[in-house]
């Protein structure tokens, strides 16, 4: 692999917070060039053995008691569709499970995870990173299944669990990949890795490094009941003027690749003076890719930051169309909608197959707005794309796949190989090391850095 040995003994020889902090904002960097030829397990492995060799005349030398599974997470938010992944997962267990939280996180939404959780533990970084490990070591070591829900840059977590490992030989430890489009340390630990859509299964034969661990396909599940998946959905457009509404985090919209969703919604809004768009997203209503939009359709193009939950319900039904957000999706929001009976539309991009209702998506604008105005699906065509949705969200098929995999060792393919082609990676060819990580890498070994930067596969930023 690429320069990978070079920075592993970089990392191996500097000290421990230095370390860290490059190691973090290393893959960071990583994740925004999207590229792929950097073995971070040469990273992780580095670290683990570090920490080791620091700690190991310290380490207990066999776990006191045996539980059963811990839920851990970096950080829990009370938006978005991370936490709400392990909340659904949490009810899927036979009993309630503690749950190790390892970052700041509001007391509000503790609060709110404490419906899902026998307990709750916090265990955060008190800038003594030796320390923290090892508290998170003896956190973790009692465990004999864990479940890993960490953020991508979380190497404090993973080593800890490589130490409870040690420790501790029974465990296994299950990493859902839910930032699966990007890049994620977890690799050297996991025994299982739970992959949730087909973007990021690609994305992980892609990269510069193997994931050796068994891999299992979960899916996002949906908490609804089975005859909700199949309400009646019609494609009714209505020329005399249509109302549609798209809602992600305003960095979904950004471009990417040159694709943008500008064209679709303008095209959307040239083609009738009463259709309306709304757009809700934290910080949407300054995206700049949306402004000259705004300048041109100000009266019929809205942006809403946030609302209230059951302010945003009442937009819904109000809606006729909904949009997926673009060019990035914008999670189980898209076919969330579409179970609640709603049309959905949207273009496809490289973030794909985390639903079969990307079926419904088209390649170009064109295309969609055919679909809108001469050519909907028929009533066939979205009874059989309700029976795909099931089989992938339906909350008992998720429930399924999550425990027998758990308990039994079964491992399942994702069913959306079937009907939704994969596609390649458009990688980067090279890695843009960004001025916060000079920085930091400067603390580990100047000379080193230097010619690391000096490296035709490192580019400016």
């Amino acid at each position: 692999m690429f320069q990978s040995n070079k920075i592993k003994k970089l990392i191996f020889r500097s000290n421990l917070y230095d370390s860290l902090i490059f190691s973090q904002a290393l893959i960071e960097d990583i994740n925004n060039s999207d590229y792929y030829n950097l073995d971070i397990t040469d990273i992780e492995s580095a670290l683990i053995d570090k920490i080791f060799s620091l700690v190991k005349n310290d380490l207990p030398r066999k776990y006191s008691t045996s539980k059963d599974t811990l839920f851990i997470i970096s950080q829990g938010y009370i938006t978005g569709g991370h936490t709400r992944l392990m909340e659904n997962l949490s009810q899927m267990m036979p009993n309630k499970c503690p749950l190790l939280i390892t970052r700041t996180t509001e007391d509000h939404v503790i609060n709110r995870l404490e419906r899902y959780f026998s307990t709750i533990t916090k265990c955060f970084n008190n800038k003594d990173d030796l320390v923290y490990i090892q508290k998170l070591s003896n956190e973790i070591q009692a465990y004999e299944k864990v479940i890993l829900n960490t953020h991508p840059d979380d190497i404090h977590t993973i080593i800890a669990c490589a130490l409870a490992k040690k420790i501790n030989s029974s465990m296994k430890i299950y990493f859902v990949n839910h930032a699966d489009h990007l890049a994620s340390f977890g690799v050297t630990v996991a025994d299982v890795w739970f992959e949730i859509s087909l973007c990021g299964q690609q994305l992980d034969k892609d990269r510069g490094f193997s994931i050796n661990t068994k891999k299992s396909f979960l899916g996002i599940p949906i908490n609804k009941q089975k005859n909700q998946f199949f309400q009646p959905v019609s494609y009714n457009y209505n020329p005399q003027g249509t109302s549609f509404l798209t809602a992600a985090a305003a960095y979904k919209y950004n471009i990417n690749e040159n694709n943008s969703i500008e064209p679709l919604a303008r095209r959307i809004l040239s083609l009738n003076c009463a259709n309306q768009i709304s757009f809700i997203g934290s910080g949407i209503e300054t995206n700049p890719i949306l402004l000259p939009l705004k300048n041109t359709y100000s009266e019929r193009l809205h942006f809403i930051s946030s609302l209230p939950y059951d302010e945003y319900l009442l937009l819904t039904q109000n809606t006729d169309f909904y949009i997926d957000s673009y060019p990035i999706t914008g999670g189980t929001a898209f076919v969330e909608q579409f179970i609640n009976g709603k049309p959905c539309i949207g273009l496809r991009s490289n973030f794909y197959g985390y639903t079969p209702l990307d079926l419904i998506k088209r390649d170009t604008v064109d295309e969609v707005i055919e679909l809108l105005t001469q050519k909907p699906p028929t009533q066939g065509f979205i009874s059989d794309l309700q029976s795909k949705i099931f089989e992938v969200h339906g909350f008992e098929n998720v429930k399924y796949r999550f425990l027998t995999t758990l308990y039994e060792n079964v491992f399942f393919q994702n069913p959306m190989v079937e009907y939704i082609p994969q596609k390649p990676v458009n990688k980067s060819k090279k890695l843009h090391i960004s001025k916060g990580t000079r920085k930091k890498g400067l603390a580990l070994d100047k000379k080193m850095l230097i010619k690391l930067l000096t490296l035709k596969a490192f580019g400016k930023k």
